[in-house]
């Protein structure tokens, strides 16, 4: 999970089991904060991939609406 400030936090799962980042580290956009691994192991079957949700002031939000839009 990260801070993003202003009530916004980002939930980062399926990451692989060696973190980059740390509780507590502070981080920079553009930053890498880990790899796409395969820890979700009753989705074993699939291709890797990250699992994204975002909370806006403890309310579930669309993580969508806070990437950057495609050019």
């Amino acid at each position: 999970m990260i801070d993003h400030g202003n009530g916004l936090v980002l939930s980062y799962a399926n990451l692989e089991q060696i973190p980059t980042v740390y509780e507590g580290d502070a981080v920079a956009a553009g930053a890498v904060i880990g790899s796409v691994g395969d820890t979700a192991k009753c989705e074993s079957l699939q291709e890797s991939h990250l699992h994204l949700s975002a909370e806006l002031n403890g309310e579930s939000v669309s993580p969508l609406d806070y990437l950057p839009k495609k050019t």
